[in-house]
């Protein structure tokens, strides 16, 4: 049914929205299929809020911390250009130190920082963009820019970005990833979610004199007492 499906659709003009781990695999699909689909698109438009494409929110700097882990080891991982592992394998000392990979030799079987995933991610996107690239598809990279609205109009999708400009598409993929509806509380000592999570730890890497409890104990609770469990110093 999904062939027959992207057989009758159009899909000449693609724009995919959000560029973490979704829409790496998507443009992975595409890849793998590049036969098939060379002849049906012709232009790819990725709109990412952040300045940088292929993270993800959870892999990113900016929303988890260094001493959070990734849930997922390279062996589990569906291959992208390379594995996770082999591309750690390749990377300088200076820079696995700066994503807290310290365990050495590199296993296929260990679990590593998420901030190293997110830069494994990073890398094969870029790999896949200029493979596609080089098959005569046209990327535009609109990045810093966050989608308000998707509305349709005849035959085509239409997004407004984050300059108020609309754009007409004959597909829309939408790959944004986590959003969180509720608010923070700060003044009351609640906080609807960990992200992202540097909102949690205290100021100066030092501990807290009071206790701190977790409304549930999935992987989001686990990165709460990892990172503040390495403040102090337990």
């Amino acid at each position: 049914m999904a062939e027959k499906s992207i057989q009758k659709s159009d899909l000449s003009n693609i724009a995919i929205v959000g560029s973490g781990p979704t829409a790496l695999f998507l443009l992975k699909y595409i890849w793998e299929n590049i036969d098939v689909l060379q002849s049906k698109i012709k232009k790819i438009t990725i709109f990412e809020k952040d300045e940088i494409l292929g993270i993800g929110m959870p892999y990113n700097s900016k929303t988890t911390d260094i001493y959070n882990l990734a849930n997922i080891s390279s062996e589990e991982i569906p291959m992208l250009q390379e594995s996770f592992a082999d591309w750690l394998r390749k990377q300088t000392p200076e820079l696995l130190e700066k994503l807290n990979v310290k365990d050495f030799p590199i296993e296929d079987s260990e679990v590593y920082s998420r901030i190293s995933l997110g830069h494994y991610f990073q890398a094969q996107f870029e790999s896949l963009i200029s493979n596609l690239k080089s098959k005569g598809i046209e990327i535009f990279e609109k990045t810093n820019c966050e989608v308000s609205d998707i509305s349709k109009e005849k035959n085509q999708l239409i997004i407004t970005d984050c300059h108020q400009d609309k754009n007409e598409f004959s597909a829309v993929i939408i790959a944004n990833g986590h959003e969180w509806g509720e608010e923070d509380h700060p003044e009351s000592g609640y906080f609807a979610s960990p992200w992202p999570i540097h909102k949690l730890i205290p100021e100066n890497n030092e501990g807290y004199n009071f206790p701190v409890g977790t409304l549930g104990a999935s992987l989001s609770a686990f990165d709460v007492v990892t990172s503040l469990s390495h403040r102090a110093g337990i």
